[in-house]
């Protein structure tokens, strides 16, 4: 666990990590309810998921939004460095035999990027949805829509990012934007 304990000897300086928090990572055998497998994950600041996550061969994926600035990434992270903005989306892989941290990075551009849903197909290849108000998301030549479309950083007026991985390197296949100059946000996605 990362996040500040508050107690007595916590000091104003602590104040910036008032709301901090890690989020944990489970398994339980359903028929004996044995704790398989927990760890706790994130860093000093806020780290979150809304549910994005999937199992394939004893490996969890799973994705959310952090605000912390050491937020554990990988060597093979695609970014190692959180941006500024509210907070930045992230996207990890841990196996749950080994324990080992397979994949984790920061995701987005330089403003806020919230990650909301991932997909992983039976070929190996990983779909990630959420929202973002940045103007400089990483897209790819291929991209639907390479322009951000929203009209700011805040609450309304973002659009949102889909995204495909290739997990045998993690390599950014697919990255786009979706949306208008209004507010649109994406929170699941199916694949066929």
């Amino acid at each position: 666990k990362d996040g500040v304990d508050w107690d007595s000897n916590t000091s104003s300086d602590d104040i910036d990590f008032q709301n901090s928090f890690d989020l944990f990572v489970s398994e339980i055998n359903t028929n004996t309810g044995e704790l398989v497998y927990s760890t706790y994950f994130g860093g000093r600041g806020s780290d979150s998921t809304y549910g994005s996550l999937a199992v394939k061969d004893d490996i969890i994926y799973f994705a959310g939004t952090t605000t912390s600035i050491d937020f554990p990434t990988t060597a093979n992270a695609n970014r190692t460095v959180r941006n500024v903005g509210e907070a930045d989306s992230f996207l990890a892989a841990i196996n749950i035999t080994s324990g080992e941290l397979l994949y984790s990075s920061y995701i987005g551009g330089s403003s806020t990027d919230d990650g909301e849903a991932l997909f992983i197909s039976d070929d190996g290849f990983l779909y990630y949805l959420g929202d973002t108000w940045s103007s400089d998301f990483p897209t790819t030549p291929n991209a639907y829509q390479r322009t951000y479309g929203g009209v700011g950083d805040g609450i309304s007026g973002g659009d949102i990012f889909a995204m495909k991985f290739d997990t045998s390197d993690w390599s950014i296949v697919y990255s786009t934007y979706l949306g208008g100059n209004a507010d649109e946000g994406g929170r699941a996605i199916a694949v066929d």
